[in-house]
């Protein structure tokens, strides 16, 4: 996590790719090598990465944050819906409200 608080993205993504090569089922660097493929614009990698991290820990808020938030700039409402509607049902922490708002508040076409 140090490269990428450092914007040092692709030594990031190096350290998070031999951590999730270990081959445990471990949600947290999915998590880590989604947000570095969402900051270098790589959208599809993010979500494959949270949707890995996703199946490693279904009931995990910032999984599910993440992955809402990113389905929600792509302009995917039933997904993202689903997904920040789950976060509410486990009580999720305060910071992901505005995600929630943003999603649930937005003035979406019909779909």
């Amino acid at each position: 996590m140090i490269y990428e608080k450092k914007g040092m993205l692709d030594l990031a993504t190096d350290e998070y790719g031999k951590a999730i090569a270990k081959g445990k089922n471990w949600y947290l660097p999915q998590l880590n090598i989604g947000n570095v493929y969402n900051r270098k614009g790589d959208y599809t990698g993010a979500e494959r990465a949270y949707r890995r991290a996703l199946a490693a820990a279904p009931e995990n808020a910032d999984v599910l944050n993440n992955l809402a938030f990113l389905l929600y700039r792509q302009g995917r409402r039933t997904e993202a819906k689903a997904l920040i509607e789950r976060i509410a049902d486990i009580g999720a922490k305060e910071e992901y409200k505005d995600t929630y708002r943003q999603i649930m508040e937005k003035n979406w076409p019909s779909n």
